[in-house]
């Protein structure tokens, strides 16, 4: 349960920072998929 909890306060965060993120990226020249997460990579 606390993993859920855990989980969802990032979600909910990363609803906030969602559109300042975008916005910093396009500032800096990267494109969306560049930033967007995608889960624990693959060492």
């Amino acid at each position: 349960m606390q993993d859920e909890t855990a989980a969802q306060a990032y979600l909910d965060l990363r609803a906030q920072w969602s559109r300042h993120i975008v916005r910093l990226a396009l500032a800096m020249a990267y494109r969306g998929k560049d930033i967007e997460a995608h889960g624990s990579e693959a060492s």
